[in-house]
Formats: structure tokens, sequence, C-alpha cells
């Protein structure tokens, strides 16, 4: 699945930044790295971080070059799906979900920009689909939805390495 929806060049619907900066006394490096194994464990146990969802199944693979992929089933209770997980780089991780039955197939990376402030990229990009691609009211409360999920994430993620979001 991940080849299929990875080379898939959807456009994109959301792109949008979280700049984060680390503890006193943890250097750049080291908070970058506590980041992106935080964003790891992300990707391998969502249910400790977003409160939907209930449970999530998940098996490892790699990908013709070599790369991470987790296979996961993610349990919301009365809605279950599948989905992969690429891991391109420590720093960027990108989400394929295949076409659901409300919902277009998409992908959804997170990209860690080192710098100061380190800054969290987001990019949502899926395939077009007749009245919800087009349909202005129900993309922005969903674009407000991603943004609010992926903050509160990064919130959740800075409680335990500590560090604090910037803007």
């Amino acid at each position: 699945m991940t080849e299929q929806i990875h080379q898939a060049s959807f456009p994109v619907v959301l792109t949008h930044e979280i700049a984060v900066r680390g503890p006193e006394g943890k250097s750049a490096q080291q908070f970058e790295q506590a980041l992106s194994r935080a964003l790891a464990a992300f990707a391998r146990r969502p249910h400790f971080f977003l409160e939907h969802v209930r449970a999530c199944t998940v098996s490892e693979g790699r990908d013709d070059l070599g790369r991470l992929v987790l296979c996961r089933k993610l349990d919301f209770g009365n809605f279950v799906f599948q989905d992969e997980v690429l891991f391109v780089s420590p720093l960027q991780t990108v989400y394929c979900v295949p076409e659901l039955e409300q919902t277009p197939a998409s992908t959804f990376s997170i990209c860690i920009k080192p710098g100061e402030p380190l800054r969290i990229s987001f990019t949502y990009r899926e395939a077009i689909k007749a009245g919800l691609s087009d349909n202005f009211h129900v993309m922005t409360l969903r674009k407000n939805a991603w943004k609010a999920k992926d903050r509160d994430v990064i919130g959740r993620i800075l409680a335990r390495i500590g560090g604090a979001i910037v803007s």
C-alpha cells in the first residue's frame, strides 16, 4: 500500500508548522533527537497520544530502500482502519492512508526542521473526492481539526520530553 499511496502525487490540502524550544540545559541536538524518538513513539503507539484511538496493533517491515515501514490497525471503537507509516529519515515520517468509505486516499507527513526555534512541519495531501474536497465548509472544519490534533500531540510530547511550543 505505501508505494502506491506514497508515489501518488496528491494535491496539498494543508501545510502548517509548529515552532518549539527545548528545555534549559538540553542542547539543540539532544532535543531534536528526543523529539524524533517521541514522534516515532507516536507512530507506534498513537493510542497514548490521541484520546479517540482505543488500540493500535503494529507490524514492522522494510520497503525496497530498506526504510522502516509500520503497518498499523487503528481501533477507534466504532471505526477501525489500517494505514502504513514510512520512516523516510529520523526527521521525516509519512503516514499513508488508503481510500476509506467517506474519505479519499491521503498522506500526512511530519518533518522536523532543525534551527532555533526548531520547527515541526505538517503536510496533508489527499486525492480529490467530490462532495468533500470541493466543500469549503467541510474542508475548513477538517483543516482546523488537523491543526488542533497536531498541536495537542506536540503538546503531549513536550510534556514528556520537556520543552515548549513557541508558536
